[in-house]
This record gives structure tokens, C-alpha cells and sequence, in this order.
């Protein structure tokens, strides 16, 4: 799946309307149609103006019925649901990705965004907050940078995927739509599903070590 969470390069399409709560329609890098709202909104808000807008046609966000279930489970999340969102960042079959007004990144999720619930490993996009109600998860995320990535980073996290045992899927280290870098240079892997255990005794065998190094 093919998500963008971290920052991104926008084209400006246009602005919807004059009325300054409405989002500015915006192209990323991956050439999906997401929006920048000229004032933050809550996470509700914009959940809503997804399932209203019957122009998305692909991903995620043409699936109404699951958006309709985020805003039904959050509600139970209140302090997740009243998030200031600034912009959308991009979606994927399963997930949106928002950008906060503190600067970092809220996915929501239809079901688990980790492979056989493994658990978030050194390689993955570092995560503040998660959580789930039912079949919506949620994740409070850094945003990272994908500008100025060394040429060779989409090769570097598959090693670091790899020297733990796991194997990449819907992954190519030719290109680097699924990294991104923090402000010390560290490359991360965006998209939690990219990376897969092997079995479910290999999940179970990485819980517990990440238990016994606590």
C-alpha cells in the first residue's frame, strides 16, 4: 500500500471555495488529490468532509462505509477525534494520514497497520501514541522529511527490515516513497505494512525479545 505520511511535495490545484474553513485541494507527490485546510480542524471535521466528498474515487477514501466507522469508533476516543488537523497528507487502501497543528503525523487505520500485529521495530517511523477501538486504529507518528534522501536509502532500510528476520512486501528499494528521514539523518520506513514477518512464531519471537530488553 502506498501511504504518504511524512512531508511530502504538493502541487496547488486550486481552492475549493472563498469560505477560509474549506481545504485547499492539493496534489502529492504520489499524485493523489488530498487537501490543506487554511485553519486547523478537528480530526472529526475532516472525517467528515472525506465522507461527504463524493469525489474521491480510489483508495480508502472512496470507501464511505469504513470512514463513516472511524468517526462512529472515535467517538469513544474523544482527546484522538478532537485532533487540530492542518492538511491530509495521503491515503492508502487502509489508512489516511493526517498532519497535525503541532507538526506530526495522525494515520487511522481500518484494522491493525502492523503485519500480524508484529510489534513497531527500530526501523519503523517512530510512534508517540496508538491505540484502537474495534477494526480503528490509530497512530500518533514523527513526521519526517523525504527530501534530500541519499540515493542508496531505500536499499539501507531493507537491510535493517531484513537483518531482524523480516521480509519486505509491496516494497521497492529503487524508490523511496516509503522512507523518510529525521533531523539527525536516521532513515525510517513510512509504511508499517512493507515490512512483514515471516511466520507468527517469528511475531511471538520479537515481542519477546523486545520485552526482555526492557
Amino acid at each position: 500500500m502506498k501511504i504518504l505520511s511524512g512531508s511530502y511535495c504538493i502541487a496547488f490545484t486550486g481552492i475549493s471555495n472563498q469560505d477560509s474553513i474549506k481545504p485547499q485541494r492539493w496534489k502529492n507527490a504520489l499524485g493523489q488529490r488530498v487537501v490543506k485546510y487554511n485553519m486547523p480542524v478537528s480530526l472529526e471535521k475532516a472525517l467528515v468532509d472525506i465522507n461527504e466528498d463524493r469525489t474521491y474515487i480510489l483508495g480508502i477514501t472512496s470507501k464511505k462505509t469504513i470512514v463513516k466507522k472511524f468517526l462512529e469508533n472515535l467517538k469513544q476516543k474523544t482527546d484522538i477525534l478532537k485532533t487540530q488537523i492542518v492538511n491530509m497528507t495521503g491515503y492508502g487502501t487502509k489508512a489516511i494520514a493526517f498532519e497535525t497543528e503541532k507538526g506530526e503525523i495522525l494515520k487511522i487505520t481500518h484494522k491493525n497497520h502492523f503485519y500480524r500485529n508484529r510489534p513497531p521495530e527500530f526501523f519503523d517511523v517512530p510512534i508517540y501514541k496508538r491505540g484502537h477501538i474495534k477494526d480503528t486504529y490509530y497512530y500518533l507518528e514523527e513526521k519526517l522529511s523525504q527530501e534530500h534522501l541519499p540515493s542508496d536509502a531505500g536499499q539501507i532500510v531493507k537491510k535493517q527490515i531484513e537483518s531482524i528476520g523480516y521480509k519486505t512486501f509491496d516494497y521497492n528499494p529503487d524508490k523511496v516513497m516509503q522512507i523518510g528521514m529525521n533531523k539527525d539523518g536516521k532513515l525510517f520506513l513510512l509504511d508499517s505494512e512493507c515490512a512483514r514477518s515471516r511466520t507468527i512464531f517469528h511475531t511471538i519471537f520479537r515481542k519477546i525479545t523486545k520485552l526482555l530488553k526492557k
